[in-house]
């Protein structure tokens, strides 16, 4: 009797560690939205509050929590220049949300871009979270600055409510590519008589390149050949 009850327990111990014994799992691999609207609010509810927090301590090194990249080297560097200069650090926050554009991915890295409101400079900001891996949190990779003003365009979704995603060098449903619009784009900054410096709108951004070129010694600039 004592055997068989032994030979029970044991067989009952065998089954509780093998419920235990955790399975493999590709943690690259994902098959769903990048985020839902709740969660991208989480993730930016955190990131002004990390911000917040910088703002008042002047410790720059939280910003490792939230940021990656070139913007977190540039932020900083803003920061540590302020508190070395006696200056309040100014706060750089999502202050109203008013769209969330999340593609759905297969693998990592994923992201969302959420524009939102910067009361303090009446401008918007179009950031964009970066996750690497489901072991990494969401940081803040770029956060172009906006005329307050700017409306985006309407962003054509799938059936499951996400981003419908293009290749950079893909052209479907518009006239351009990504790359082609960036490389346009580009030349036109960069030379004011660009073969396609009629197709861009005039703006305050590019007012202040031309600016900034007019400023430069002739020797310092370089303009490329008329449409290369």
């Amino acid at each position: 009797m004592s055997r068989r009850r032994s030979a029970a327990w044991l067989g009952l111990l065998l089954m509780v560690g093998a419920c235990a014994v955790p399975q493999p799992k590709d943690l690259d691999v994902v098959t769903k939205k990048a985020v839902t609207l709740s969660e991208a609010s989480n993730v930016i509810s955190r990131f002004n509050q990390v911000r917040d927090d910088v703002s008042s301590s002047g410790d720059a090194r939280r910003l490792r929590d939230i940021e990656s990249g070139s913007l977190l080297d540039i932020d900083t560097a803003a920061v540590f220049a302020r508190e070395q200069r006696g200056v309040a650090t100014s706060t750089t926050r999502l202050d109203d949300t008013s769209m969330i554009i999340a593609g759905s991915f297969k693998r990592y890295p994923l992201w969302f871009v959420a524009v939102g409101e910067v009361y303090a400079d009446r401008q918007q900001v179009a950031g964009l979270f970066v996750r690497s891996s489901s072991t990494k949190p969401w940081r803040l990779e770029l956060a172009p600055r906006l005329a307050g003003s700017t409306r985006f365009p309407s962003v054509q979704l799938a059936d499951d409510g996400s981003a419908v995603l293009l290749a950079p060098n893909e052209r479907r449903g518009l006239r351009l590519s990504p790359q082609m619009l960036a490389s346009r784009y580009t030349q036109v900054l960069a030379d004011p008589g660009a073969k396609y410096a009629d197709d861009f709108v005039p703006d305050a951004f590019l007012a202040s390149v031309r600016e900034l070129q007019g400023a430069q010694p002739d020797e310092l600039v370089s303009s490329p050949r008329r449409g290369q």
